[in-house]
């Protein structure tokens, strides 16, 4: 190791996960893939064409989870309109109207903590600023699911703005 060593840090990490016998559970070991030790010590290490081609796969896997997170969220907007606001008059159609939002509002937070890791990654890797641009933060008020995001003409919607998740072209995307 040399002294401006990058990767210091995650043998620290690793060895913390050492039990006083000696033997490490295999599920406490981190992979050491690009991501987990950085850009600059697998440039050193000779390994930038790794870091490469992890680049590439945490890309196609945000675009992934940018994909399911747009269909949950208009299914969750669709139920919203069709299921909730056709349910009022009956306890029993609005109990199962909630029911099935809320099944829907799971399956939200599966795509959106994939994306968050693999934008996490991604930034390790030496991103292009088209990546830092594509993939922003993710933040609670960018998976909100509303009406608005079914019929943007409808009336009163002119200033609503639909989430980036909407608008960031993924076919694009490198």
């Amino acid at each position: 190791m040399y002294p401006d060593d990058p990767g210091e840090e995650h043998d620290t990490r690793l060895s913390s996960h050492i039990a006083e016998d000696g033997t490490t559970a295999p599920e406490r070991i981190s992979i050491l893939l690009p991501s987990a030790v950085g850009y600059k010590r697998c440039t050193f290490l000779g390994l930038s064409s790794m870091a490469s081609q992890e680049r590439e796969l945490r890309r196609g896997q945000a675009n992934d989870a940018l994909h399911e997170l747009r269909i949950a969220i208009g299914h969750k907007s669709f139920l919203y309109r069709t299921t909730v606001r056709h349910s009022r008059n009956s306890v029993k159609k609005s109990t199962r109207a909630w029911s099935e939002v809320a099944d829907v509002s799971t399956s939200i937070s599966h795509p959106s903590r994939v994306y968050q890791i693999a934008r996490k990654a991604l930034l390790q890797l030496d991103p292009t600023p088209d990546d830092r641009r594509r993939f922003k933060e993710l933040k609670r008020e960018d998976i909100y699911a509303s009406t608005a995001s079914i019929d943007p003409n409808a009336r009163g919607q002119r200033d609503v703005q639909l989430s980036w998740i909407f608008t960031v072209d993924a076919e694009t995307a490198r």
